[in-house]
């Protein structure tokens, strides 16, 4: 009898420690369960996991949909779970219609530059669109360049016709150095492509009393968008200009005024050193340097043709 009951006990104890066994057992991965976010990524709010509350499952909606890891694309700010509202962009592109495209657009020299940040070639011109210009130098890496504005400028800004003869000086009573605007010799002139840079420099150093052309330049605004954003060419940007051999056919095809014109000059912003400064000379086609404030006759006039970056 006592035999018996010792056995009982024995199985009864196994079965105890067997079902404590059963209970206790590690709980399930959280990740694997589906809370894989956290609750920054999940602004509407969201069901946290029970065994780690640093762990949550939110449903992110619709505009959650980019994996952001495409052709120029880099991870968004805004993500839930896998997937972001938006992505960021490469240099030189932006996040436009659901994909990261150039933010500046591939134009070739000589085309002609529309307001709405397109371009086409000369042949290809659509009249019922609004020209800026026609682009005269185009950046090494193929994206962006700048373009010449339709007509020469007086010192207010206003275009005007060759047949008038502007009185714009470089600069009035200034004989210093302008703070790191670069100097030219007349051998590497032609390597300044710098226009608004240049630009940038100049109206720093004084106002349009003192650097009237570089301030005609950024008083230039035929649209709203592009007002303040003109500036008064390099040496080598207008030297690209004068070698577009379709250059004066393509402007008096969207109404502006030619280029080259028998004596016509044109300031730059590049500069040769203390207060002398280029100016080109599209008759006789060679650059010639003359101080700042050179005075102007009625038949030596150099006028003042802008240029954008685009």
């Amino acid at each position: 009898m006592k035999k018996v009951f010792l056995m009982i006990t024995v199985s009864l104890f196994s079965i105890e420690a067997n079902s404590a066994t059963q209970e206790c057992i590690d709980a399930p991965d959280c990740a694997e369960l589906g809370y894989t976010q956290t609750e920054q990524e999940c602004p509407n709010g969201a069901v946290k996991c029970p065994w780690n509350t640093g762990l949550v499952f939110c449903g992110c909606g619709e505009d959650y949909q980019y994996s952001c890891d495409g052709v120029n694309e880099r991870e968004g700010s805004d993500k839930c779970g896998d997937y972001y509202a938006s992505c960021n962009c490469a240099s030189g592109y932006e996040w436009k219609e659901r994909s990261c495209v150039l933010s500046r657009p591939k134009c070739n020299i000589g085309d002609i530059f529309y307001t709405d940040n397109t371009c086409v070639s000369a042949a290809n011109h659509n009249s019922s669109k609004t020209a800026l210009g026609v682009v005269v130098y185009v950046n090494p890496d193929g994206i962006g360049g700048q373009i010449m504005a339709k007509a020469p400028i007086n010192e207010n800004g206003k275009e005007i016709s060759l047949a008038v003869t502007t009185s714009i000086n470089w600069c009035n009573n200034y004989s210093g150095d302008i703070p790191n605007l670069d100097s030219y010799t007349v051998f590497t002139v032609e390597t300044d492509y710098n226009s608004c840079s240049n630009t940038d420099k100049i109206v720093a150093a004084g106002n349009d009393t003192i650097f009237p052309a570089a301030w005609a330049a950024r008083k230039y605004a035929p649209t709203p968008e592009t007002a303040g954003k003109w500036c008064l060419p390099s040496a080598g940007t207008l030297s690209r200009a004068a070698k577009i051999n379709s250059l004066d056919t393509t402007l008096m095809k969207i109404g502006g005024y030619r280029f080259k014109v028998i004596d016509t000059k044109y300031w730059t912003s590049t500069r040769n050193s203390g207060n002398l400064v280029y100016y080109g000379d599209w008759n006789s086609e060679e650059w010639s340097i003359g101080t700042c404030s050179r005075t102007l006759t009625f038949w030596d006039g150099i006028y003042v043709r802008p240029v954008l970056e685009f």
